[in-house]
């Protein structure tokens, strides 16, 4: 029994120091481009970014007609939305997540209005 105690003891100290040893892992360039995409807080129509990083992205929006393939488009008034931005690299995926303001578009309120009278 004794024989046996000091044989687990060596066997788990063992274990433990060598997982002391091992380097860190290297983000993946699928983690490194999630960390880079940023976007502002407040958006005028336009494109969004395509990639980050050689990393392709594709956007969602969580409301119809403010998005259409990557570009925001323009609206009559400002619109709180939430964009879900998709990476996908090497079979692998992750999402993020923004919530922005879409600022509205004076160009469509004129035309808008010209089109009204």
């Amino acid at each position: 029994m004794k024989k046996l105690i000091i044989a687990l003891v060596v066997l788990t100290t063992t274990l433990l120091t060598s997982c002391v040893n091992e380097p860190p892992l290297e983000p993946s360039i699928l983690d490194i481009a999630y960390n880079e995409l940023q976007i502002d807080a407040v958006q005028n129509a336009g494109p969004l970014p395509s990639e980050i990083s050689g990393v392709p992205i594709k956007w969602s929006a969580n409301i119809p007609n403010v998005l259409e393939e990557n570009t925001l488009l323009p609206t009559l008034t400002d619109q709180e939305i939430t964009l879900t931005a998709l990476l996908e690299y090497n079979q692998a995926m992750r999402t993020k997540v923004f919530v922005v303001t879409l600022k509205k578009s004076e160009e469509l309120i004129d035309q808008t209005l010209q089109e009204a009278l």
